[in-house]
């Protein structure tokens, strides 16, 4: 799987569980680089960081001799590391999201995420094709935050339809940017140019965004009153230029009592 262009929808929602997951463990860094050579962590980056992440886990479950320092290592191929160790944590996710489900309530939302209804926090958006800005200089006008990844199939399948819907009449009433989780800067870039994007584009810094809108998955689309207020959270990629996304969009911002 390496080398691939990006993520399909089910890879880029299941990202986020196994970032968590390599959070908790002792030892990590918050480098979501993974620790191979650099040649390899430049092609199917993000196929290597999955690898690093579910070995973190399989590794805190299961400290086999084969996980031991100075104990010789099997020599498996980037490929056939990935599968195996991917079979194997989504086995065991599967068996252990119905017994989660079943044993506990739903679990509140992240600390820090701003639910729909709230005012979002004021933040200082670090600049990707264009200078920072600070959020709170877009109240008085609706806004739409578009969150997003260079490695994301998903969010790139639908960044065209932005891009068309702000040329629309119906966006004079609006702004519209784009948020990249990415941690390479330079990935980022380099997709909205091949993409020839034209929105004001950011950049996440240390999760302050993701955590703040509750991108637990990406594509998310965020729509936000000329006040602050989050209206509406739509994770998963659309066309949003289609009729459907202009009759929601308008919902959305419509005045409110």
């Amino acid at each position: 799987m390496a080398g691939t262009a990006g993520l399909n929808a089910a890879q880029c929602a299941f990202l986020p569980v196994l970032r968590e997951f390599a959070r908790r463990l002792p030892g990590y860094t918050g480098d979501l680089i993974p620790l191979l050579p650099t040649a390899k962590a430049r092609e199917g980056r993000q196929n290597l960081y999955l690898l690093r992440s579910s070995h973190r886990f399989l590794n805190a479950l299961f400290p086999t001799p084969m996980n031991t320092p100075g104990r010789p290592r099997p020599s498996f191929t980037l490929d056939e590391t990935f599968v195996m160790r991917a079979l194997i944590l989504a086995l065991l996710i599967a068996g252990a999201i119905p017994l989660a489900q079943a044993a506990a309530p739903t679990p509140a939302r992240p600390a820090g995420e701003v639910a729909i209804g709230e005012r979002l926090r004021d933040a200082t958006l670090q600049g990707l094709n264009g200078p920072p800005r600070a959020l709170a200089t877009f109240r008085g006008k609706p806004l739409i935050i578009n969150v997003w990844a260079s490695w994301c199939d998903p969010c790139r399948a639908e960044m065209a339809s932005l891009d068309r819907l702000a040329w629309l009449d119906i966006a004079r009433s609006f702004s519209i940017i784009g948020i990249s989780t990415d941690d390479d800067s330079q990935q980022a870039l380099a997709w909205l140019k091949a993409s020839n994007a034209t929105l004001s584009q950011y950049i996440d810094h240390q999760l302050q965004m993701e955590t703040m809108l509750g991108a637990s998955q990406i594509p998310l689309t965020v729509l936000i009153d000329a006040q602050g207020r989050v209206r509406e959270k739509i994770y998963g990629s659309r066309q949003w230029d289609s009729p459907e996304s202009l009759t929601l969009i308008r919902r959305a911002f419509a005045p409110r009592p």
